[in-house]
């Protein structure tokens, strides 16, 4: 009996952005335009499938589920909820994504039909977005 068969084997999840960071990359296509928003999410969906399939295949037998985030956890958490606020026009159903990263980076190309201009502030080394 190996160790792994006697003790439960827990992780609290793996870094989202993928070995060769995919994620971030396909978040940046997305942004400019070159990705669109199924190519976004298929690649979203590959990186939590190799996730979990790496997880077990190291000997994790308890593995995290919802533990992916395409930008951040409490932004989802507020999209999950309907905590939108009304000057991004969202009434009901699923969150656009358009609408997801106007709330979180300040994203104004005139689809989320709202004009927020961001800048960003350098803070411990990090882009914080400040909004005018």
């Amino acid at each position: 009996m190996t160790v792994s068969q006697q003790t439960p084997v827990a992780t609290l999840g793996v870094p989202r952005i993928g070995r060769r960071r995919e994620l971030k990359f396909a978040l940046e296509n997305y942004w400019s335009g070159e990705f669109s928003a199924d190519h976004l999410l298929s690649t979203a969906k590959a990186l939590r499938a190799a996730s979990w399939r790496e997880q077990h295949d190291r000997g994790v037998s308890k593995i995290p589920s919802n533990d992916f985030s395409l930008y951040d956890h409490v932004l989802d958490t507020a999209a999950m909820v309907g905590a939108v606020p009304s000057r991004y026009g969202w009434k009901a159903g699923g969150v656009p994504l358009d609408i997801y990263f106007a709330m979180a980076r300040g994203k104004q190309d005139g689809t989320a039909g709202v004009e927020m201009p961001v800048t960003s502030m350098k803070l411990m080394g990090l882009a914080w977005p400040q909004w005018k």
